[in-house]
C-alpha cells in the first residue's frame, strides 16, 4: 500500500483499514506458528502498513479532522 493511497482516505476509513491490517497480521502470526507461512516478509510489510496508517491518522487528527 502506498502512502498516496493512504492519504486519500478519511479518518474513519483509516480506522477500518487499521483493524483489517491488524487482523491480517494476527492471521499471519498464526500461520507462522503453525509453519504454514511461506512468505515471511509479508508480516513485515503488514506491520509497516499499520505504522503508515497510524502516522497518517495521527497527522489528520492533529490537523483537526474528526473521526
Amino acid at each position: 500500500m502506498e502512502l498516496k493511497e493512504i492519504r486519500t482516505k478519511k479518518v474513519d476509513e483509516l480506522v477500518v483499514l487499521e483493524e483489517k491490517l491488524r487482523q491480517d497480521l494476527s492471521g499471519l502470526h498464526l500461520k507462522k506458528i503453525t509453519g504454514n507461512l511461506t512468505d515471511t516478509t509479508s508480516m513485515r510489510k503488514v506491520r509497516k502498513n499499520i505504522a503508515r496508517v497510524l502516522t497518517i491518522k495521527g497527522e489528520m487528527l492533529r490537523k483537526g479532522e474528526k473521526v
